[in-house]
């Protein structure tokens, strides 16, 4: 776990670089066991709050960050207790760790910059690449165990294969900008990787990220700029894309073609019968759960229940998902305008922070990966699932945590001669 650093115990240090590096590495390697390790970093760090081993921090991004991670955690403690049944009451747990974000920045901001950088692009490199190894695996010797060619990952589903990959492919990114000899390879090899396995996901939500990201690269650190014009690296550039194009240019055709043809068969009419359709009868549903219960919303069981039973009088097909495949419609008609508020803050406070810092050389890292995961997790949003998923939730817990904690100005404490336990 995060160890209680100190200047002076760099085996402390270590500690915590180790872990970050296997946390990462494991969003890309083991699916839900990255959201296991990152339970279990939360609970390390609140038990040695609780125990008084472990200083809350008084910083505002710290304290900011709690605060609305706190209300995200309410808002779904109400529906367990206004609507009470057993659908409404697993919020209690599962927003739990959305209380974690100060004992984690706490433990977080005792290590350097530069510490939980290598921490992040080591397990991120590693990550990367397995799940490249991974996805080729399974798209060639189970080609049965997708529908169609889509790749599922190790958590068995293409939306969080993608989200995993596409935050991987902007740590690995970075990676290649902030590194130089073997490893800035290495980074470039896991940057392809995670950016083919985005492709095959079929995810097309997430393909604008594959173009965001390095725009804001672009614009976030200067050296980038000034490397991107050299002949060999626009080379290694063009040959990257051929790349992609030739492993999964046919697949993303083929969805953006049935996409298409969704549009021009139908228009933007609700049906039962096309993603396109589900989605705009979904939508409807959830503008008239929220009308119903505009304050409080209708709690997630009965928005789910509505839902189903919406969708079927609108399309004739009672469709049954576990939210309205877009974010702003979920929170009305699960929490109805509490909900959105709460839902929204948690992405207002960290972009607040990232613009605040954005002029500090220093937090620059840290202000372009709060920037990455909010274009992850807003495309997310628009059409698919953002939070309440457990490996999103993890991952937008620990990534965010980890980028305020960059972006703090006091990486270490005063130095003190008193011992420190590891863990």
């Amino acid at each position: 776990m995060h160890a209680d650093l100190r200047p002076g115990t760099p085996i402390h240090d270590r500690v915590n670089l180790v872990y970050l590096a296997l946390l990462y590495a494991m969003l890309g390697l083991g699916g839900s066991v990255f959201s296991i390790l990152v339970i279990g970093a939360l609970s390390f760090c609140m038990i040695k709050l609780l125990a008084g081993r472990l200083s809350p921090s008084s910083d505002p991004m710290a304290r900011s960050m709690a605060l609305a991670g706190g209300l995200y955690f309410l808002t779904g403690a109400a529906m367990a207790l206004f609507q009470p049944d057993g659908g409404n009451l697993s919020l209690l747990w599962e927003r739990a760790p959305f209380l974690g974000f100060l004992p984690l920045f706490s433990q977080l901001v005792l290590s350097g910059r530069d510490t939980l950088r290598e921490g992040l692009e080591t397990g991120a490199l590693i990550g990367a690449i397995g799940l490249g190894i991974w996805v080729a695996v399974e798209l060639v010797l189970f080609p049965d165990a997708v529908s169609g060619v889509r790749a599922h990952g190790p958590s068995g589903n293409p939306g969080p294969l993608a989200t995993t990959a596409a935050l991987l492919f902007a740590a690995s990114l970075f990676a290649v900008i902030h590194n130089t000899g073997r490893r800035r390879l290495l980074a470039m090899i896991a940057t392809v990787c995670a950016a083919l396995t985005v492709g095959l996901s079929g995810m097309r939500t997430l393909l604008p990220a594959l173009v965001l990201i390095p725009l804001l690269c672009l614009v976030a650190f200067p050296q980038m700029r000034k490397a991107a014009a050299r002949p060999l690296n626009l080379a290694l550039l063009a040959a990257s894309l051929a790349l992609f194009v030739a492993i999964a240019g046919s697949l993303i055709a083929d969805r953006i073609g049935v996409s298409v043809d969704y549009l021009a068969g139908s228009g933007l009419q609700p049906s039962g019968t096309d993603s396109l359709g589900q989605r705009i009868a979904m939508w409807s549903c959830a503008w008239d759960a929220f009308q119903t219960a505009p304050l409080f919303g209708l709690g997630r069981s009965d928005a789910l229940d509505f839902m189903t039973g919406c969708t079927l009088d609108l399309t004739g097909h009672g469709l049954s998902y576990s939210h309205f495949h877009n974010a702003i419609f979920t929170s009305l008609a699960f929490g109805g305008l509490v909900e959105l508020a709460a839902t929204l803050l948690l992405l207002l406070v960290p972009a607040f922070w990232a613009w605040r810092h954005r002029a500090d050389p220093e937090a620059r890292y840290g202000c372009a990966l709060i920037a990455a995961i909010l274009i992850v997790f807003g495309l997310n949003g628009v059409a698919n699932i953002m939070l309440d998923h457990d490996i999103h939730d993890a991952l937008f817990i620990h990534a965010t945590t980890l980028a305020l904690a960059m972006m703090a100005k006091k990486t270490a404490p005063a130095p003190t001669t008193a011992t420190s336990d590891g863990a």
